[in-house]
């Protein structure tokens, strides 16, 4: 069956910011939560690490930073095929972490969860259809935190989310 063109129901924008790719994302989270506080909430997951999403590219960058919107249930790969066409990057945790945990409350909380889909996480499922990429997510008006996420098997986004929200980006010349 062929899907038609996918097309978000929106695009906004939260800013420009500088990603650091010489930083871990260990040494990310651990400034993350050391700046802590009620107003970041809980910024760890077992999966937030550079041994599962390795980066091999080194020193700074400047990024608009935008969350695209989605209908439920949107395909992986239709997704990947409009970044493409509008000339998009999907976001890596590196990237998510550097734009996400110094923004001031409640910039991307309407936007929750708020999807890292740029990069799967490297480890043998023993599934090959089994993805799992980095989620920012909210709880309550307090507590933002960092877990991971599931694509269903043949690429799918679950439908359980009332919309899909992925952070996207465009480098800045």
């Amino acid at each position: 069956m062929i899907r038609p063109q996918l097309v978000p129901l929106s695009v906004s924008k939260f800013g420009t910011f500088t990603v650091d790719y010489d930083q871990s994302i260990e040494y990310k989270m651990t400034q993350a939560i050391k700046r802590g506080g009620r107003h970041l909430g809980k910024w760890e997951t077992r999966y937030a690490s550079d041994t599962y999403f390795p980066d091999p590219r080194k020193g700074k960058k400047e990024y608009d930073a935008y969350a695209a919107t989605f209908t439920k249930g949107s395909y992986q790969d239709d997704i990947e095929a409009w970044a493409k066409r509008d000339q998009y990057l999907l976001a890596t945790p590196k990237e998510g972490l550097d734009i996400i945990v110094p923004s001031p409350r409640p910039a991307f909380d309407r936007f929750t969860p708020l999807q890292i889909a740029g990069q799967f996480c490297k480890l043998d499922w023993g599934d090959p259809h089994k993805r799992v990429a980095l989620t920012f997510n909210k709880i309550g008006e307090d507590t933002r935190y960092l877990a991971s996420s599931q694509i269903y098997p043949l690429g799918r986004w679950s439908k359980s989310w009332p919309q899909l929200h992925l952070l996207v980006l465009r480098e800045v010349a």
